[in-house]
């Protein structure tokens, strides 16, 4: 009987401790945590209209992916799983902060043309734009940290 349930024959030469240490940074539910963040990103990105500027949809797509593999990597504890989710996290964690700058911009726009109008049905609209961006601008503060704790417990994990 297997006493390393999930861990390969290969993963075992000398990498099984280290391979263990990415399991205590509970990548299960912090991956699926960015799948639901990325799929309520891609709601916002939707209801937000924001199709040329593409953040939720790409986005989303690398929030999914890096949480998938991450989860993969736990059940299936090998080096290159591991090293895959990082790798993701990583990407994950760099269109986490070029999306904080541009919702931020995003912000900034709809708070400066809010202030601006006189119109009360524009400004309505534009106070639930602010409220959806908001939104967005949250989840892509929990995925940016996620994605960089789940980076450095899979760096610690493969060195």
């Amino acid at each position: 009987m297997d006493s390393h349930p999930g861990l390969t024959s290969g993963a075992r030469s000398g990498f099984e401790g280290n391979l263990e240490k990415f399991r205590e940074g509970k990548p299960v539910p912090l991956g699926a945590v960015q799948i639901v963040t990325g799929i309520i990103l891609l709601i916002s990105g939707i209801a937000f209209g924001n199709y040329a500027w593409g953040y939720p949809f790409w986005g989303m797509a690398f929030y999914i992916a890096s949480g998938s593999v991450t989860i993969s990597a736990s059940k299936k504890l090998t080096r290159d799983l591991v090293r895959s989710s990082m790798i993701l996290n990583i990407i994950s964690a760099i269109i986490a902060f070029l999306g904080f700058i541009g919702i931020c911009l995003a912000l900034s726009v709809i708070s400066i043309l809010r202030e601006r109008t006189y119109d009360k049905d524009v400004k309505y609209y534009l106070s639930v734009f602010l409220g959806i961006v908001s939104v967005m601008l949250v989840i892509t503060i929990v995925d940016f940290c996620i994605s960089i704790y789940l980076a450095v417990f899979g760096y610690k994990a493969i060195h």
